[in-house]
This record gives structure tokens, C-alpha cells and sequence, in this order.
């Protein structure tokens, strides 16, 4: 046992009641986010003792919740890990996650000028219960699909979090984490895990199968490269073509895959010369007029 953790208990042993459940909010806060399990296992030990105290005293109502509660315990698809409910089940979803930078003119789907890497996301609580704390963890990827670290802080991994109340199944959108790497080689980033935070008292961490990812919510990376928006007329009639009509087959769901696997490269590789954005507006913009005659909207779309 750390020379830290008895200099903390002993602070807390000293306490009073009130001072106790401040220490105990003080205390989540250093805990959330890290893997430490002494830390974890003395934030449940300070809880426990809490609980008895204001239990002998009568006042249940300022109780806490330890970390995982007895009906978690017996549910087959969760375990514990460092003090924490690790489960495999889906308790968010997580769609339209963009990286880039937000500009003047809107979302730029490439680094600021400082290689600055922005994460544009939304996400909903798949969850029967009201989160407190929620945080995310992104890991970025360059164009041959290796992580990369952030050239300012030499890591990789990196979170952001939300503070709650946030409400079973509503969807919050337009998410921000700003200039979460500077990385100039980065074209892609994927959610390694997310830990949450209860009103509760009740902690989770979902990774996996435990976070729902929405398929569809990948770029039109050529298109809006070409077009310079992913919110234009152009792109609008496009977006609608993939959910109405290529997301409906085996064949269309393929060639959706593929492009999402290739675009990025070639946008990284050859966006920025000239012959292949005049290629590209010829052979989009063509594309673009014969699916508006067959009724294809280009009014504003929002990804299904």
C-alpha cells in the first residue's frame, strides 16, 4: 500500500461527516479515467465506510452508491475490472464522428493550419439510468492504418469528458473535442473505449461490443473533399443515394466499405493537385444530375 493512499486515508479518518463527502467527490474525480486499482479499491473502501457512518446516524438519504451494485454482480455479460463493471453489452451509441477543424465556414475536414486534429461526434445513452460523467477515448490513425501520437504530447490515446444529467436514449449531438492531437498525418480515429459515471454512484466501462458504432456515418470523403462541405446541395443528393439505394443491397454495402476504405488515402495522397479535383467535379458533378432525375433530393439531409 502507498505511502499516498494512508496519508489520504488517515485525512479521511479525520474527517467530519460533511468533510467526508467531499473528500468522496474529490476523490471520484482523480479516480475517473485511470486504471489504478489501489486508488479504485480505496475510493470503494471510503464509500463503504460513509455509508455506515450516516447509516448508524439515520440519514440514508445521503448514502452513496458503491461502485457496482449487487444486481450488476449476477449479470453474465459484465465483469469486474480494477473495481469497475467492464461489459460487453451496448450502452452507447456513437455515430457521425468527423475529424477535422471547425472554421469560419464551417467543419474542414483536414488539420488547422497548427496540424491541430479536431473530433466532431454524437452520441446516445443506450442506457436505463441518468449519466453523471461520461469519457471518451480516441485513438488516431494515418493513411497505411498505424496509430500516431500527438507530436506536442508524444501520446496516442486521448479523451475527453462530458458532464451530465444526461437522459436515457436522447441523442447528443454536435459534440466537440478540439484540437484533441497535432498530428498532420492523421486521416482517421476509432473509439477505444468509454467510461461512464452514474447519477447512481455506479460505474461502467464499455469497449467493444459495449459501444454501438452507426455504420453509416462515415464520410462522403471525395465528395466533400471536391465539393468543399459535407453540407452542400451536391453531397446532400449523394448521401441520400447511399442510404436510399447502395445501403440496400450486398453488392452497394461493399462498394459503401471499399470506398470508405480507399477515399481517405487518395484524399491524403492527391487532394490537393488540381487534375484530380477537376476529374473528380466532372465525373460527380455528371452523377450528381442523372440521380436528381430520378428523385434524389439535393434539399438538407441528415444521415439516417
Amino acid at each position: 500500500m502507498s505511502s499516498r493512499i494512508e496519508q489520504l486515508r488517515a485525512q479521511f479518518n479525520g474527517y467530519n461527516n460533511a468533510q467526508k463527502k467531499q473528500f468522496i467527490d474529490n476523490l471520484r474525480k482523480e479516480v475517473r479515467g485511470k486504471n489504478n486499482a489501489e486508488y479504485i479499491k480505496f475510493l470503494n473502501e471510503c464509500v463503504q465506510k460513509y455509508n455506515a457512518i450516516v447509516s448508524k446516524s439515520n440519514v440514508p438519504s445521503s448514502t452513496y452508491k458503491v461502485n457496482v451494485k449487487n444486481s450488476q454482480k449476477n449479470n453474465s455479460s459484465d465483469s469486474r475490472h480494477n473495481g469497475l463493471v467492464v461489459t460487453n453489452k451496448p450502452i452507447i451509441k456513437i455515430s457521425n464522428i468527423y475529424i477535422g477543424h471547425e472554421s469560419y465556414d464551417g467543419w474542414i475536414y483536414e488539420p488547422n493550419s497548427a496540424g491541430g486534429v479536431s473530433i466532431s461526434y454524437s452520441y446516445q445513452n443506450l442506457s436505463n439510468k441518468v449519466i453523471k460523467y461520461i469519457s471518451f477515448y480516441f485513438i488516431p490513425y494515418n493513411a497505411v492504418h498505424d496509430s500516431v501520437t500527438c507530436r506536442t504530447t508524444y501520446k496516442s490515446e486521448n479523451s475527453v469528458t462530458a458532464t451530465g444529467p444526461i437522459q436515457p436514449n436522447i441523442w447528443n449531438n454536435g459534440c466537440l473535442f478540439q484540437n484533441a492531437w497535432y498530428n498532420n498525418t492523421i486521416i482517421d480515429v476509432k473509439v477505444s473505449k468509454v467510461e461512464i459515471e452514474y447519477m447512481d454512484g455506479s460505474m461502467v466501462t464499455a469497449s467493444g461490443a459495449g459501444i454501438e458504432i452507426v455504420a453509416n456515418s462515415g464520410y462522403c470523403y471525395v465528395a466533400t473533399a471536391i465539393y468543399g462541405s459535407y453540407d452542400c446541395p451536391e453531397v446532400w443528393a449523394l448521401r441520400r443515394f447511399r442510404d436510399y439505394s447502395l445501403s440496400k443491397t450486398w453488392q452497394g454495402k461493399l462498394f459503401i466499405n471499399v470506398y470508405y476504405a480507399i477515399s481517405p488515402i487518395l484524399i491524403f495522397v492527391f487532394g490537393r493537385y488540381l487534375w484530380f479535383n477537376c476529374f473528380w467535379r466532372c465525373i460527380l458533378d455528371l452523377f450528381v444530375s442523372v440521380i436528381k432525375e430520378k428523385g434524389y433530393s439535393d434539399k438538407k439531409y441528415f444521415d439516417s
